[in-house]
């Protein structure tokens, strides 16, 4: 990859495929809008509810967006 590509998240693509604002997607989905983008450029991860949620608005299987991924304590 180049200096002048960029990757993008899926649930971005989506988002800009059907053209709809960043604004708009977080308020449809009441979250703040820096914290939508956050969770769209990898920067943030999200609780699975909230995941859920950003899935069912595209109408996606949410394994489609995002990787599960959680961390537990380790037993010794």
């Amino acid at each position: 990859m180049n200096n002048c590509e960029q990757k993008i998240s899926i649930v971005k693509n989506i988002r800009n495929e059907q053209g709809m604002l960043l604004k708009k997607v977080a308020a449809d989905l009441n979250l703040n809008k820096s914290v939508l983008q956050a969770i769209e450029s990898g920067r943030k991860s999200t609780i699975a509810e909230r995941a859920h949620s950003i899935a069912a608005f595209y109408n996606r299987p949410v394994e489609e967006l995002f990787i599960p991924t959680y961390y537990r304590a380790r037993i010794v």
